[in-house]
Parts: structure tokens; C-alpha cells; sequence
């Protein structure tokens, strides 16, 4: 069966963190493997990835017509959507329907495109799988002084919407001794940060308790970790992914609120899979409770920093290997499905 991919993100993206995992396990005694790049920017993970397929395709330039006739000279089976509605995706050439099977993965939700059959496929393990890294740093975490606790988030700011100030404001008058710090490149613009502190001050938050702290590079971000106590996934639209895993490899703990769409319950299947299913809340109370809890167990935050990366290597959500062979069961399926349904099926029959 040939399976390509099609992205404009194969590059140092979230979707390549998790690509690369998936693409560098998937057996190509049951697959023949393609890449269709929708971007002309390379860096090294291009690179990687390219080495990881058994045919990178560049399509960036190339009209929707062409990459379609493309596909077709290249006989693919299953066609997969690695973009959804971020930039440089190619949603046009699924409009096409330029393959028998096509489906969408990774992103938020639906396409909206009625040639992508709009079936949901559900997996019987968590939908992705986290690239464990040898070079994060070390945890050298310490409780704060003075009984501090530092609430966090390093999730994008379009993530974090007024019901989830709202919420977090609830969070920091329950619990008087907790601090905030968010960080994130948009930071840096000093219009966002009026923005959150004056939202923040609405609800009654001295702008003494929250820390507002700009992007950084990879290893800054991730030794930043080692100053949260608790991460706070946000609510009311879409919850975080990367940033989730990369909190919860650093021993950090995360409150979840289990959300109605599949954005906004990211988070839900990772900590499932981890076996913190405990920190999933189903209300807003719920979800101010579990912090409070959390901050009350200085014992279990400590022993999380020790174990918790272990712990989650072994998880289902760190096993790619087992995630590329349900995926291609899937993609199988998909096709066998569609061969049934197929006219020519019936023709032959």
C-alpha cells in the first residue's frame, strides 16, 4: 500500500516533533512511504524526515492540478492531511479528491471538505506519540520559598481565551499563596501583556502575583519548568499538545478540563495514557479543586519530579512503534472500506 503525507510543516514544527517519531517507525514491508512538502523553508529536521520516507516530494509552488496529477502518476492509496487549516497546507488538492482514501490527522478538528468522508476513525490507544529527548535537560526542580506555589502555562496565547483568565483567576483567590507565570514568544509584545494583566486585574488579580516571560530557546524553555509547580491547561477552546508533553517530561503535573471538542481534550488522552487519568476535570470546580490538591501534596509533587519521566517512556504515549502499526491497521482499513463501497467493486462483482 503506498501512504503519503502532505504538510507545509515538515520543519522544526509541533506536527515534525511528533512526525518524525512516526515516520522513523512505520514498516515499509507493509507501507511504501511518501512525502509531499508544501514549504520551501529546510532545516534539519527537513532533513531527517526526508531520510525517513521513501520518497520526499517538494510541492510548494506547484498548483493544485499538478500536485493531484502528481499523486495519481504516483498511485497512492491513502492520502493524509499532516496540516488542517495552518498555513502552507493543501487542503485544494483534497478538494480534488486526488487519492481513493484521504483523511486528516493531528490537527484540532475537521476540515470542513466532504471528499475527506468526514468518518472518525478512533484509535484503540492515544492518537500520538511523544519524541522522548536525551538532550532535555535534567530536573532540578525546588519548592519555592516561603510555601509559594508558581502555577504555569507555556502555551500559545491564542490558547488562552477569556474563560480561561477567568478561570485561573478563581484558581489564584482559592489558593492566596499562588503565583502565575505564563511564557510564550507573544509575550514579548507589550500590547498582549497589557492585555492579559488588565483582564487578569478585572477579576481582582494583583499584577505582583503573575509573571508574564517572553520566548527563549529550546533548553531555556524547557529548564523554565523547573519554576512550575503545577501547569494549567487552558480552557474554553483549544488545550495544549507539545507543551503538555514537554511539562509532563519534566515532572510537572497538569489540570486538564475535559472540553466537547477534540481540541480541547489534547491533554485528556495524553494524561490517560501516562495513568493520570486523576487529573482530568469535568468541571470548572473540579478543575480549581484538583490544583488545590495538588498544591496541598508537596510528598507527591516531589516524588512526580523523580519518577514521572520514567514512568511516562514506558507509557503508551512515548510508544511510537506501537502508534505507526495502529495507524497503518487504520489506513488499511480505511482502504479496504472503501474498496467494498467502491462502484467498481460492485462492477467486478
Amino acid at each position: 500500500m503506498k501512504v503519503a503525507y502532505v504538510s507545509g510543516d515538515f520543519r522544526k514544527h509541533a506536527t515534525s516533533y511528533f512526525a518524525e517519531q512516526l515516520f522513523a517507525q512505520h514498516d515499509h514491508a507493509r507501507i511504501e512511504l511518501f512525502a509531499y512538502s508544501n514549504n520551501h523553508a529546510r532545516d534539519d529536521v527537513t532533513e531527517r524526515l526526508n531520510k525517513l520516507v521513501d520518497h520526499w516530494l517538494p510541492v510548494a509552488g506547484m498548483s493544485d492540478l499538478a500536485v493531484c496529477e502528481r499523486i495519481a502518476a504516483d498511485g497512492i492509496d491513502v492520502l493524509i492531511d499532516l496540516s488542517g487549516h495552518s498555513a502552507h497546507n493543501r487542503l485544494g488538492v483534497f478538494a480534488h479528491r486526488a487519492a481513493p482514501v484521504q483523511a486528516t490527522y493531528m490537527y484540532f478538528a475537521s476540515t470542513g471538505l466532504s471528499e475527506m468522508g468526514e468518518q472518525v476513525w478512533r484509535l484503540p490507544r492515544t492518537w500520538l506519540s511523544y519524541q522522548t529527548i536525551a538532550a532535555a535537560p535534567a530536573i532540578n526542580w525546588h519548592p519555592a520559598v516561603a510555601g509559594t506555589i508558581r502555577l504555569g502555562c507555556f502555551n500559545n496565547l491564542g490558547k488562552i481565551t477569556p474563560q480561561t483568565l477567568r478561570l485561573w483567576a478563581q484558581v489564584l483567590h482559592a489558593l492566596p499563596e499562588g503565583r502565575l507565570l505564563l511564557k510564550n514568544k507573544d509575550i514579548a509584545d507589550a500590547g498582549n501583556r497589557q492585555r492579559i494583566l488588565a483582564e487578569l486585574a478585572a477579576y481582582g488579580i494583583d499584577a505582583e502575583r503573575i509573571e508574564l516571560q517572553p520566548g527563549s530557546d529550546w533548553a531555556d524553555y524547557m529548564a523554565q519548568h523547573d519554576r512550575v509547580d503545577i501547569a494549567l491547561d487552558p480552557v474554553g477552546g483549544h488545550g495544549g499538545g507539545t507543551s503538555t508533553c514537554d511539562a509532563l517530561w519534566m515532572g510537572v503535573p497538569v489540570i486538564h478540563l475535559l472540553g466537547e471538542h477534540v481540541g480541547a481534550r489534547f491533554a485528556a488522552s495524553m494524561l490517560d495514557a501516562i495513568g493520570h487519568s486523576e487529573w482530568i476535570a469535568r468541571s470548572e470546580i473540579e478543575y480549581i479543586d484538583k490544583v488545590i490538591a495538588l498544591a496541598r501534596n508537596s510528598e507527591l509533587r516531589k516524588k512526580l519530579r523523580v519518577s514521572q519521566r520514567d514512568v511516562m517512556a514506558r507509557s503508551p504515549l512515548c510508544d511510537a512503534k506501537n502508534l505507526a502499526c495502529v495507524l497503518e491497521d487504520a489506513y488499511y482499513g480505511m482502504y479496504e472500506r472503501w474498496f467494498e463501497s467502491s462502484p467498481n467493486t460492485e462492477a467486478a462483482k
